[in-house]
This record gives structure tokens, sequence and C-alpha cells, in this order.
């Protein structure tokens, strides 16, 4: 950021609040008049403070995704696993068409 425009930009109190207050997921008091002084802060370190807000916020996203793509795969494996088991012990299994407990229990082919 130019020097020039750090200089010339002014950031008042109100400003400063209402940001921290929407970065905390906060809903901040009305504006008063304790609010229109300058707060000291220059453009640069403003511009800094959202650049880094939003590198973490994607981030956020990126591990959500990542995270979300996991519970998918976790429950397709629950079901592959649940269907596997409940095959195993139905009827159609091939150890009981192999290895049947009596002759009654011999599918017909």
């Amino acid at each position: 950021m130019p020097v020039q425009a750090d200089a010339a930009c002014t950031i008042n109190r109100g400003f400063v609040r209402l940001h921290d207050a929407a970065a905390a997921g906060e809903l901040p008091e009305p504006a008063g008049d304790a609010d229109a002084p300058a707060a000291g802060i220059a453009l640069s370190a403003v511009a800094g403070t959202v650049a880094a807000n939003n590198q973490t916020c994607h981030e956020n996203a990126e591990q959500l995704k990542a995270l979300q793509t996991w519970v998918e795969e976790m429950a397709i494996n629950a079901k592959l696993v649940a269907e596997a088991q409940a095959w195993r012990e139905s009827e159609c299994s091939i150890e009981k068409f192999i290895f049947p407990q009596s002759p009654s229990e011999t599918p017909e082919i």
C-alpha cells in the first residue's frame, strides 16, 4: 500500500469496534460520539488484518470440505460393511452354499 494512501485515510474508533465485533461474531452497539475520533490505526494495518482474516476463513473452508469428504467416505464404508455383514448372515451366503450345516440347507441348483 502506498505511504500516501496510508497517511490519507483515517480509521475511526467506530470502524475498529464494528470490525472487531464482526470478527468475533457479535452484534455491536449502535455508533455513538465516542466512535468518531481517530483510532490511531493505519489503513495498512486494517488491510493486513482483513487479509489475514480472509486467509483464515479460506483455510477453515478447506478443512471443512476435507472433513465433509472424510465423513462421506466413512458413511460409505460403514454402509458397505453393514451390507457385507448382512449378506454373510443371509441365506445367499456362499459359505452356506459350499459348507451347508445339514442336507436340508443345501440349495437346489
